[in-house]
């Protein structure tokens, strides 16, 4: 016979009967999938897959909320795919000179617009090259614009080029468009000019807007502070844009800036004006970007004519020269990206606000639904007077730090990805092109500068990019970058990547369609499920392709971090073609953590850049220990209960009955006469009453005399 003591109340054992303890397994057991066995219905291991196909930028999975399972926190492998890849190979172009000012097509055929380097002493041409594949990749230079005569006091400026109805038009600071010496106009003056065959420049419209509209010195233009001039096609309309040294933006419009006619004045009208910075004609004001936005998803609603600053993106009504704002007042707070924009080809707007991009889509007629989509941080919109959707939050936790910065150019033709340049604007943040899907949201990494050439710190950025095919037929990822060891007096720098969109393994193999030689892919932090509870991480495992017998040809590498700790704490080992699975601790025992960061090194055969690893699905092996809860099935004999302890046996059973129905826990020691503390906290999880009745027939009498034994449960908890 014992004593125990539960919730402050004495009880006693019958004689002969012990306390049994038994062991609580307080996780219920998994569900069993019907048919074939699956991985989840091993009762011993949980094996947990790490995607990839959420993305970059998601510090941390958390599995019982079901966020980010299949994220990234970084990567500049090529992760956009069912099977992950080595970066796709960034090849040089060859025989560009000056600096770059617009991709565009035409024809089939991909151009560029530049303009030269400058100095005072010397003349300054602006040029429209064309790429081919064979041989110097840039030739075919046409000069669009530039000085006869008296050198080059202030520069020739190629602000934006169009195609309208068989014609390249472009805006440029200067007079003189078949360079011959004549006609040469203000270099402060805009003109527009104009070619079909590249062979015949001519002047469409000379001084479009006022003498001197642009500052007495121009220095070598500045993306920072992107285009003093800007040129759209609406329909049959030219829209053109220029700011003048005072930050005005003027609005024009022609519908005859394509004639044929040599010298044709092309009929302009004065939309409207857009106010600095400060609310008036003395504002800081910029062209960031000028489209023209049509939802295919909207019957009914007509295309608009879109112009963007740094403080908000306007809406030009054309037929009624008129402006007005598309967003309140602040809604763009003047950033280094604030207003650069671009329609996707899904119909939807995108523009930068801050470090992030905004989508917009037309919801109906005068309403717009707008989310940040990302990269840099989880933000929410403010809310607004013009039914935007401020509830909807970005994608992810946040770009890591060597990529941080904000958007240098967006590009929106291809039908599965936005692509995005961003990053290298300040030291120490390296520029990258990134591409976010257009149905999930997810941003993965298409091409990363890890800052080996021109100077990837500090004013290295990438401007333009395009989407293209040459004539070989091979699509291309173009994009030109500058930065600040290339100096005033140097070229814009131009790079590609043969089949962006197409899948690793089904790339053609060459020189240049080729991976580079390493990559990477750190996965999200993983809590297990549980990032109270220590797991033994058993085991990595691989399915993969295409790997080689050692480190001298196609491997990867694994690397991790327990506990918050960085991902190349400990080097697990590494997967070749015989050995896919590794194992982490003395004699493959496993390590205890509550998290875990991993880490893949992709590499490849020094010799040959057409070869990758390919990595079809990353799986770790855990087994989760939780803490041993103790259970104890104790009988408690009610009438020697009542007898020692001076109460009824009714007593002793509403007592019981009183703790079996408590909310909170309640404390039980199983030897209170010991002297020893032995207190834990349990619920009684059953009561089962095998009572007797005896004595008189009073009522009291029969309470007094009831006998018989309790069978209680009680179990530990925590």
């Amino acid at each position: 016979m014992a004593r125990i003591k539960l919730n402050s109340n004495f009880f006693h054992t019958p004689e002969g009967q012990p306390i049994e303890s038994y062991a609580v397994n307080p996780q219920a057991e998994a569900f069993s999938t019907a048919g074939a066995s699956r991985r989840i219905d091993n009762k011993k291991l949980r094996r947990f897959v790490q995607g990839w196909s959420d993305g970059i930028g998601i510090a941390r999975k958390r599995r019982e909320q079901g966020i980010g399972i299949n994220g990234l926190r970084d990567a500049d492998a090529e992760t956009r795919f069912d099977h992950a890849s080595l970066p796709y190979l960034r090849v040089a172009g060859t025989g560009e000179a000056g600096h770059f000012r617009k991709f565009f097509q035409f024809g089939g055929d991909l151009y560029v617009a530049t303009e030269d380097n400058y100095a005072s002493d010397a003349e300054g041409l602006a040029k429209i090259y064309k790429f081919t594949i064979s041989g110097t990749d840039w030739n075919a230079a046409v000069t669009i614009a530039g000085h006869g005569s008296g050198g080059n006091t202030e520069g020739v400026r190629h602000f934006d080029t169009v195609v309208m109805k068989g014609q390249v038009i472009s805006v440029v600071s200067a007079g003189d468009p078949e360079h011959d010496g004549g006609n040469e106009g203000e270099e402060t003056e805009l003109h527009l000019v104009r070619t079909s065959d590249f062979s015949t420049v001519v002047l469409s419209k000379n001084n479009i807007s006022n003498t001197n509209i642009l500052p007495t010195a121009i220095t070598r233009r500045s993306n920072e502070d992107d285009f003093t001039a800007r040129l759209c096609v609406f329909g049959s309309t030219l829209l053109i844009a220029a700011t003048d040294a005072a930050g005005v933006i003027t609005v024009y419009k022609s519908t005859d800036a394509h004639s044929a006619t040599e010298g044709s004045q092309a009929t302009i009208a004065t939309i409207g004006f857009i106010s600095g910075a400060s609310g008036t004609s003395g504002g800081e004001d910029h062209i960031r970007g000028f489209v023209v936005w049509k939802d295919p998803n909207t019957a009914g609603i007509p295309a608009a004519a879109l112009i963007s600053t740094e403080l908000n993106i306007f809406l030009l009504d054309v037929a009624n020269n008129a402006i007005s704002e598309l967003f309140p007042t602040g809604f763009l707070t003047g950033g280094p990206a604030d207003g650069r924009m671009v329609v996707g080809s899904n119909g939807n707007l995108y523009f930068a606000r801050g470090e992030n991009i905004v989508e917009a889509s037309v919801a109906g007629l005068g309403q717009i639904n707008i989310r940040n989509v990302g990269p840099a941080t989880r933000t929410t919109l403010p809310n607004t007077a013009q039914a935007l959707d401020a509830t909807l939050s970005g994608h992810g936790d946040g770009l890591v730090s060597s990529k941080q910065g904000f958007p240098t150019f967006l590009y929106g033709g291809s039908p599965d990805w936005l692509y995005v340049a961003y990053g290298g604007t300040t030291s120490g943040k390296k520029k990258s092109i990134l591409a976010m899907d257009y149905n999930t949201k997810a941003w993965h990494s298409v091409y990363y500068d890890d800052g080996t050439t021109f100077n990837d710190d500090g004013d290295g950025r990438i401007w333009g990019m395009i989407l293209s095919s040459a004539d070989d037929g091979v699509q291309r990822l173009h994009w030109w970058q500058e930065g600040a060891s290339l100096g005033p007096g140097s070229n814009s720098v131009h790079f590609y990547i043969e089949e962006p969109e197409r899948p690793p393994r089904q790339r053609v193999e060459s020189t240049d369609n080729g991976f580079k030689a390493t990559g990477y892919i750190e996965f999200a932090e993983d809590d297990h499920g549980d990032p109270q509870i220590s797991t033994a991480i058993l085991e990595s495992r691989i399915d993969a392709e295409d790997l080689g017998a050692d480190t001298d040809a196609d491997y990867m590498e694994h690397k991790y971090g327990l506990d918050g700790g960085n991902w190349d704490a400990n080097d697990l080992g590494d997967f070749f073609s015989g050995t896919k699975t590794l194992s982490f601790g003395t004699s493959g025992r496993g390590v205890s953590a509550k998290t875990a960061r991993h880490r893949l090194n992709f590499a490849r055969d020094a010799g040959d850049v057409t070869q990758t690893p390919l990595l079809n699905e990353f799986e770790v092996v855990v087994r989760t220990k939780l803490g041993t809860l103790k259970g104890f099935r104790v009988p408690i004999d009610i009438g020697r209960t009542a007898t020692e302890e001076g109460i009824r046996p009714q007593d002793v059973i509403d007592r019981l009955e009183t703790i079996h129905n408590s909310v909170t826990l309640v404390p039980f020691d199983r030897d209170p006469d010991t002297g020893f503390t032995s207190e834990v906290q349990v619920e009684l999880t059953s009561l089962q009453l095998q009572t007797t009745e005896g004595g008189s027939a009073t009522a009291f009498n029969a309470q007094s005399s009831r006998g018989g034994v309790a069978v209680v449960s009680i179990e530990e908890v925590l």
